[in-house]
């Protein structure tokens, strides 16, 4: 991707918004500026955009404005027969939760057209279109949602793989994210697509092949920082709960004498009257966070292959990881995705590293030998499939995260209105009375709960 899309790319929305303050007024055509209902999706944008007859105009014409979504939720009305069914908890959540679902959705739509300014202009500068009118009008379509360009859509312009140009745009447009993690999974990917776009020489020397896999390398890396980051943070924001204390304990008697004794001097660690220590989730993380940190960081990666004493706490480690998902069926998808992604790395990682975990030459060489296509293709392929196995672990460790605030607000929101009898009051007027029978009432006759 050139450098100068990269540097729009960077910018934030309100600073490209500052082209529009040099146009003249008819720059807007007279629409009146909205932010959801009734926007154009076809052309637009004065012009600056083809009509969507190509794949990728017909692709961005069809996305949904989470905006409008948004719209929605607040403005729905809910009915007796949305509940009719369902047990007084359930039906009291949805309700409570509603307020919290809105203002996700608000915070997707700010983000969505945010994103889509810079996307729309740097599109426009892609094509060699530097007119500040047009640029002018792009970012503006973007704005109105009349365009919902992706930053994305750059790097499908400029023939990444589909899995990888994706996963751009999904990463830029993440909320919830901190900006540095944010920006390494940005990084990633534009790494990942100039490895996967830059044409061959010929001759094909030791030190060309050592620098692309640097490239690819550098890529892997920051992809594994980013999602590693908020991997880590799932289990970091986990409340206390008791867990599984034969498992707990069966792992302390497998940990090297080493770890079992920093662990057991922690003054983080609860003990059991015993001496044992307590099957907390508050112990757990104390336990992960003390084998990660024994841990070389090139083997924890996976870049570096493991001895026998690091393997051992590579093996354990997912141990502890299981005993807190336990009973969670969330959490023990994630785990496998995040299993899934890591053994992915590995396979790649066998191409582009050796043993100590630095790039090397002669896994890439020997895909460009005579007879080695198919092997070529494979390692491509599984390259290119790394950033969607992330994407999906950074969708449902979010997903995770954002449920557990959810329920928690919903909590104190019972608490504060006074449990039970305070959802009773406010689904009152929904279910027309919760005492007696008939029209769905909770305690007693037909169909009482």
């Amino acid at each position: 991707m050139p450098k100068d899309l990269l540097a729009v790319i960077k910018k934030q929305p309100r600073d490209l918004l500052a082209i529009t303050e040099q146009m003249p007024k008819d720059l807007f055509m007279g629409q009146p500026f909205q932010f959801g209902g009734g926007r154009p999706r076809i052309g637009g944008a004065g012009g600056a955009f083809e009509a969507p007859t190509t794949p990728l105009e017909t692709r961005i014409a069809q996305r949904p404005d989470l905006m409008e979504s948004f719209i929605k939720e607040i403005t729905a009305q809910p009915t007796r027969e949305q509940f009719r069914g369902q047990p007084f908890k359930t039906a009291l959540e949805v309700q409570q939760l509603k307020p919290a679902r809105a203002a996700m959705k608000f915070m997707g739509g700010v983000t969505q057209r945010g994103l889509a300014i810079p996307a729309n202009i740097a599109e426009q500068l892609q094509k060699g279109v530097i007119s500040p009118i047009k640029l002018g009008r792009a970012g503006i379509a973007g704005l109105t949602g009349e365009r919902l360009g992706e930053l994305g859509d750059i790097a499908r312009r400029a023939g990444w793989p589909e899995p990888i140009a994706a996963t751009l745009g999904f990463f830029a447009s993440m909320g919830g994210m901190n900006l540095a993690t944010r920006g390494k999974l940005i990084e990633s990917t534009r790494k990942a697509g100039q490895f996967v776009t830059s044409k061959m020489p010929k001759v094909m020397g030791k030190d060309y092949l050592i620098s692309r896999a640097k490239v690819a390398s550098g890529g892997m890396d920051d992809l594994y920082t980013g999602i590693s980051q908020q991997y880590d943070d799932v289990y970091n924001a986990i409340g206390n709960r008791t867990v599984n204390i034969s498992r707990v304990q069966g792992i302390a008697d497998d940990l090297p004498s080493v770890i079992s004794g920093k662990i057991n001097k922690s003054n983080l660690i609860r003990k059991m009257p015993d001496g044992s220590i307590a099957p907390t989730m508050n112990n757990m993380k104390v336990i992960k966070n003390i084998i990660q940190k024994a841990l070389p960081k090139n083997v924890l990666s996976g870049r570096q292959q493991a001895d026998i004493f690091q393997g051992n706490l590579k093996y354990n480690l997912g141990r502890v990881r299981d005993v807190m998902a336990e009973g969670n069926p969330e959490l023990v998808a994630l785990n496998k995705r995040y299993a899934d992604f890591m053994k992915l790395r590995g396979k790649v990682g066998d191409v582009i590293w050796d043993k100590w975990g630095d790039p090397k030459s002669g896994g890439l060489a020997s895909l460009f030998k005579p007879g080695a296509e198919r092997a070529k293709q494979v390692a491509f392929e599984q390259f290119s499939k790394l950033w969607p196995q992330a994407r999906q672990v950074m969708t449902d460790a979010m997903k995770f995260s954002r449920r557990q605030i959810a329920k928690r607000w919903a909590g104190r929101a019972l608490l504060i209105g006074g449990g039970y009898e305070a959802g009773r009051r406010l689904l009152r007027p929904l279910f027309g009375g919760f005492e007696g029978g008939g029209g769905g009432g909770f305690e007693g006759g037909g169909g009482g709960y």
